[in-house]
């Protein structure tokens, strides 16, 4: 360290921790029917409430969870959405689901794919950028499609779980 732009490199990084979150989940695309896409997104927010954002929430003030449906509102940069508020960090989960194997009787697996980003409000470009990937699980709870896609919904939500101690880092310290 010690160089000429050490204190101007401290000084963004200590600006991309923050003591707010605003979560956003993003559904990009789902191989199932339009009319259920609101209840997808309802059931990863009621997914991530139970899990990441609940472990976060102790840590930090919470926002509440604006969803997107990428069909209907096209997805920009969140800062373009919802703007840029100081002293809060944009943390978005993509999702796009595919269709999985065939279940008998009752329908098809669910195969997620996520992005996890992390967005401070002085940067554009994600200070934390994961991916994830999931899928119904071989042995679900109940017999019906929504029990198929919830176990893979369960599965992704529990994936993200392991930036939790990422995420942590990017708190302010009071």
């Amino acid at each position: 360290g010690g160089g000429t732009h050490t204190a101007e490199a401290e000084a963004w990084l200590a600006a991309t921790k923050v003591s707010r979150l605003h979560p956003v989940i993003v559904l990009l695309n789902s191989w199932q029917d339009d009319r259920v896409r609101s209840t997808i997104l309802a059931r990863y927010r009621a997914a991530l409430d139970r899990g990441l954002l609940s472990g976060l929430g102790r840590e930090f003030g919470m926002d509440k969870v604006s969803l997107v449906d990428a069909k209907q509102i096209p997805w920009v940069h969140p800062h373009d959405l919802f703007g840029a508020a100081a002293d809060t960090g944009v943390l978005v989960l993509e999702v796009t689901e595919k269709r999985g194997a065939a279940f008998e009787p009752s329908g098809y697996a669910t195969t997620a794919e996520a992005r996890l980003l992390f967005y401070a409000p002085n940067t554009r470009t994600p200070v934390i950028l994961r991916t994830f990937s999931s899928a119904t699980p071989t042995k679900v709870k109940g017999v019906d499609e929504s029990a198929l896609h919830t176990g893979a919904v369960e599965a992704l939500v529990q994936a993200v779980r392991v930036a939790e101690p990422e995420l942590l880092l990017r708190r302010r310290d009071p």
